[in-house]
């Protein structure tokens, strides 16, 4: 007998949701949205019904779709609401812009995330919240009437959806005769994540007996899920004791024998996956500095100046000189280290050159020990159109927390926050030019805090969602897709070309990504999957990945080919690489 989820294989949106709204399957049509994806056409109706499930399926599948229809089908409203909650303020704002274009102007969309503060009159009347944690939490921690309409917006649910649930519910893994021990004092060190402490505080105002929670993921694993069931235990009101969540999937991973695989969900076999080798040599250099140093030593050398000259007829000591010496030494090492194009934003350089894309996502990780504005900066100054996505999207000045930042007289005073932004890989960009403590940076700030007030040009949010509309249009164009009628832009006269951090791929979607970058090393082989599967995503299942190895790092990437479904790695050569290098 046939699975359920494979007897469902065909039917359209209109069979599988008999009460989905006119507006909405107008909307799929216009953008060439026909029938349902597999994960889809297993999800839908069990999630119209009201079932709380756990959706995992590959990157790029139409996991959107299949929690947004639903709950659309079924009605939501002010009362009603559906609470989208994302690991990141992009995903945030594209769950937004997918749910608005969804409703057709029939409900609001309120963001609240990084950029966007909505006010309490747009959170009250809002049908859907898509919304950050440690933004949420915040919301709910300050006095007055905002806190009052978060609390309020939380007790009128009917759905959660926790998207990227192991980013959100993050868990490690313990094997061997002590993984007891070591779990055990993993959970005693760890902090409670932020979405874990917004989901219990949801769970507690909101009383509705029939609350729908989703949770969806390419990587969900059996902690994650572990994890979220034990969240669920602590609800008031008992609502999942008797039906933990179901776990759904494609029908064709329901009927294999998961035991046998080393991975359940993997990227789409049509990808090609590459890799360019950068010398040893090469490698050791990786770290050329940054603005702040320069900035920092710099200022070190000229403090160390100034307080000799002060010190009027005195004769510097010989200690002095010395100190003096070794900052100017430092402050100009730095600053051409930093005038230095990175060897990375080189190679890729080179890789653009050669392979022209018509459109491309760059991802910057960890290893590569640079930050997205001066990664962009650079790829600028070598002649790549590139723009940060959060650029891109409108949320050019905010940092998380940064609204919650006052001013006293010259000082800088900064009220408490739930999650220390600053040390987040993400945001750690020695580019900024704000700094906390002298006030120094008067106008940044004021442009910061215009961008996270309500009045601010980026705090509104139907403008992130436009802005994001269009950006997603630029990709569509370049891929010879047809626009929808709320993206007739004119195709864009430099390919789009995108660069962000390797956190920031979690969820984020646009429709024919030719090629994808990846500069370093990626955390973990989970990391590389979701890196990888922004492209050759639904509707163009082609796409091709670069990762640029410094060092021996290849070797690594290669040993992960296993633990990502039997992927097979190719090495390529740049033609000039060499020569820029040594040029650079």
């Amino acid at each position: 007998m046939l699975p359920l989820s494979l007897a469902l294989l065909g039917l359209s949106f209109r069979s599988l949701l008999p009460s989905l709204p006119s507006h909405a399957e107008a909307s799929l049509s216009d953008r060439g949205i026909l029938s349902p994806t597999p994960i889809q056409a297993a999800a839908l109706r069990l999630l119209a019904s009201g079932e709380s499930v756990v959706l995992h399926a590959p990157t790029g599948s139409g996991k959107s779709l299949a929690f947004l229809l639903p709950a659309l089908s079924r009605g939501v409203g002010p009362r009603s609401k559906m609470m989208l909650l994302a690991p990141t303020r992009e995903l945030a704002v594209q769950l937004a812009a997918e749910a608005d274009a969804l409703l057709g102007g029939e409900a609001s969309v309120a963001i609240v995330a990084v950029g966007s503060r909505p006010s309490a009159a747009e959170m009250i009347d809002a049908s859907v919240l898509a919304c950050t944690a440690p933004e949420m939490l915040e919301l709910l921690g300050e006095a007055g009437v905002l806190a009052s309409a978060a609390d309020a917006a939380l007790a009128s649910l009917a759905v959660i959806v926790l998207d990227e649930i192991d980013s959100l519910l993050p868990s490690e893994s313990f094997r061997g005769p002590r993984a007891l021990a070591m779990r055990k004092a993993a959970n005693k060190r760890a902090d409670e994540p932020a979405a874990q402490t917004l989901l219990l505080r949801a769970l507690e105002l909101c009383a509705e007996p029939e609350l729908q929670l989703i949770a969806a993921s390419a990587t969900v694993s059996r902690p994650s899920r572990a994890k979220l069931a034990r969240i669920l235990r602590r609800d008031p009101l008992g609502r999942w004791f008797e039906r933990p969540l179901a776990v759904v999937r494609p029908a064709e991973l329901e009927a294999a024998d998961l035991s046998k695989m080393a991975r359940a969900v993997t990227v789409p076999a049509s990808i090609r996956h590459t890799y360019v080798r950068l010398p040893m040599r090469v490698a050791k250099l990786a770290h050329v500095g940054s603005v702040a140093h320069a900035r920092r030593t710099g200022a070190s050398a000229a403090q160390a100046e100034a307080e000799l000259q002060m010190r009027a007829g005195h004769k510097p000591t010989l200690k002095e000189k010395r100190r003096l010496k070794a900052a100017k030494s430092a402050a100009a090492a730095a600053a051409a280290a930093e005038a230095r194009t990175h060897p990375l934003i080189v190679a890729l350089g080179c890789a653009v050159s050669e392979q022209q894309p018509r459109s491309a996502l760059v991802f910057l990780c960890r290893s590569s020990g640079l930050t997205v504005r001066k990664a962009a900066r650079q790829m600028r100054a070598i002649g790549l159109p590139v723009k940060a996505l959060h650029e891109a999207i409108g949320l050019e000045h905010a940092p998380p927390g940064l609204h919650n930042v006052r001013k006293a007289g010259t000082r800088t005073v900064r009220k408490a926050e739930p999650v220390e932004w600053w040390n987040k890989p993400e945001y750690r960009d020695e580019d900024a030019s704000v700094v906390l403590g002298d006030g120094s940076d008067e106008e940044d700030w004021e442009e910061a805090e215009l961008a996270t007030s309500p009045g601010g040009r980026s705090s509104s949010s139907t403008q992130l969602q436009s802005r994001q509309r269009e950006l997603a249009a630029q990709f569509r164009a370049c891929a010879g897709l047809r626009a929808a009628e709320s993206e007739r832009a004119e195709p864009p006269v430099e390919p789009p070309f995108v660069v962000t951090f390797e956190d920031m791929a979690r969820g984020l979607h646009f429709d024919g990504v030719e090629v994808v970058y990846i500069l370093g090393l990626p955390d973990s082989p989970a990391t590389y999957l979701h890196l990888a599967g922004r492209t050759g995503r639904e509707p163009v299942l082609s796409g091709t990945v670069l990762t640029i190895c410094p060092g021996n790092s290849h070797a690594q990437l290669c040993a992960w080919a296993n633990r990502l479904g039997d992927v097979h790695f190719e090495e390529v050569e740049l033609e000039g690489l060499q020569q820029a290098l040594s040029n650079r």
